[in-house]
């Protein structure tokens, strides 16, 4: 009765445990960058929504994320409310500039390529834009189809 592998058995299981890791593991990055992007999308949403809250309230639209998180209550969520902009959350930083008739706000990867692989932007139209290069002006880039 045989009570040892050998080396070519062992050899074997590990090329298969290496097969499998080489396919298992891009598929997690890419899933949590999906995650990622699929939250930015979200809270541009919710910084929209309140940004046209905000304006009906106060004839103007907010001139950053901090006017947002100061109200009492506040339209969004502490974690995007920051006063020294960008403001990070799941792997995006957010910004938002607004004047008296507009506003835009922008989510862009922390670390492009590994927390996201595009940017994305809203205005006071409410239309979700994004583009896929690290130095892009997502203003400009491909409304988003959802």
């Amino acid at each position: 009765m045989k009570d040892n592998f050998t080396l070519v058995e062992v050899m074997i299981v590990v090329g298969i445990l290496v097969l499998l890791t080489a396919l298992v593991v891009p598929n997690i990055l890419r899933a949590r960058i999906t995650v990622n992007e699929v939250g930015a999308i979200t809270s541009l949403k919710t910084i929209f929504s309140s940004a046209q809250i905000y304006k009906n309230i106060n004839s103007v639209y907010p001139s950053s994320l901090g006017n947002l998180g100061d109200a009492n209550p506040p339209y969004i969520e502490e974690e995007l409310s920051c006063n020294d902009q960008p403001c990070s959350k799941q792997g995006y930083n957010f910004t938002l500039t607004g004047s008296e008739y507009s506003f835009y706000a922008v989510a862009s990867p922390q670390n492009f390529g590994f927390t996201g692989i595009r940017s994305f932007y809203i205005d006071e139209n409410g239309l979700v834009k994004y583009c896929d290069t690290a130095d892009c002006d997502p203003s400009q880039g491909i409304i988003l189809q959802e």
